[in-house]
């Protein structure tokens, strides 16, 4: 008799699985409840119904490693006896290409969150059922916004391997027909950008700013303009909560004073020594809404 494996099922949720930047984007839904009808030819993709956006709108924001997407989704289509065709979201990311210093360019990327992506039946999902999945997009530099459209892949067949039918017969007149009632949608899009919990090991934190690198190296030229070499810096603290466990610490932490968030310049001769620092640091008044980044104005005189 062959051995058989008792080794219980255990379900990941995929956005389990990565650690969320909340802080430095903004969401629109421009759309809910969006419906399709299946093998509509004339109406195979939604107008955009969801939008991601950078708050550094110039530059966008470098350095993610995961996508995540979760939305709810109901099908019915048990009537036709569906074994294949697919439906579900299309994500267009918008980015910045740094190909050499002082060079940018646009670039666009499609990832598609699908019925073969789905827990369950995706054909007979009568109420509204909610899947997930995360992607992969170390290779992608700058993001800049992310658009979500709806869609259908005209393409449902059923179990006599026919398409099924779009348009509901009035009759032998086939100028008669109308088209069926929408039968899949879409509702509670949301998308996150982040890291994979397996990128990290310990305690870690990110300081980078997305402003140009340039500096004007005059007095004369900083007189002018002054704001030209001032930049915000930016934090992102990963904290490790236990040995598996990781959480992203954001300004509302810092506020509710669970946590504490200091920013430094080197100064050689300062005259106070800070507790944490020590010698030739000074300490840099910061936005204290806003603990988790810095505007550093350097003196390009010394």
């Amino acid at each position: 008799m062959a051995a058989t494996d008792t080794t219980p099922f255990r379900y990941t949720s995929p956005l389990d699985t990565m650690i969320s930047i909340k802080s430095e984007f903004t969401d629109t839904v421009i759309g809910e409840n969006q419906g399709l009808t299946a093998n509509n030819s004339n109406e195979q993709i939604s107008k955009v119904i969801y939008s991601i956006g950078s708050t550094q709108v110039l530059t966008g924001i470098s350095g993610f490693t995961r996508l995540g997407v979760s939305a709810n989704f109901k099908s019915l289509l048990s009537n036709f006896d569906v074994v294949s065709g697919s439906y579900g979201i299309k994500l267009v990311v918008y980015s910045e290409i740094i190909d050499k210093p002082g060079s940018k360019k646009d670039a666009v990327y499609v990832l598609d969150f699908n019925s073969a992506d789905m827990i369950g039946n995706p054909y007979q999902f009568e109420d509204f059922f909610s899947q997930e999945k995360v992607f992969d997009i170390s290779y992608i530099n700058r993001v800049k916004r992310v658009d979500a459209y709806f869609y259908q892949g005209n393409n449902f067949i059923n179990g006599n391997g026919d398409l099924i039918p779009s348009y509901a017969s009035t009759g032998e007149d086939i100028s008669g027909t109308i088209l069926l009632p929408h039968n899949l949608f879409v509702d509670g899009i949301k998308v996150y950008l982040g890291y994979d919990k397996n990128d990290f090991k310990n305690e870690t934190l990110m300081v980078y700013t997305d402003d140009s690198l340039g500096y004007h190296y005059t007095l004369e030229e900083q007189e002018n303009k002054p704001s030209e070499n001032r930049k915000t810096i930016q934090l992102r603290w990963i904290h490790k909560v236990s040995e598996n466990e990781f959480t992203l610490i954001t300004n509302n932490d810092i506020d509710n004073k669970k946590y504490e968030v200091n920013w430094f310049r080197y100064s050689p001769g300062w005259e106070n020594v800070d507790k944490y620092a020590g010698k030739n640091w000074e300490k840099i008044n910061i936005n204290t809404t806003r603990p988790m980044e810095c505007q550093f104005d350097p003196d390009i005189t010394k």
